[in-house]
């Protein structure tokens, strides 16, 4: 789903993307306690930081090779 944010206040466009974060976040901890029905909070939670920290990594190798060849 596309949604545009014209006439919309910057405080409401934050708003609108806390709340999607919010709600990408409770989709990952639920995943991962779904497949790892027997972690902790503290094990589910370091499986989210872990995930989150491979995003930034393949993201930032991904943006690194797209601009190798640019230069």
């Amino acid at each position: 789903m596309k949604r545009t944010f014209k006439g919309v206040s910057g405080e409401e466009t934050l708003k609108a993307c806390f709340k999607a974060t919010d709600a990408v976040l409770k989709m990952l901890k639920a995943s991962i306690r779904n497949e790892n029905p027997g972690y902790s909070e503290e094990e589910v939670e370091a499986e989210m930081a872990w995930v989150i920290k491979m995003q930034k990594k393949e993201k930032d190798e991904f943006v690194r090779e797209f601009y190798a060849g640019r230069g």
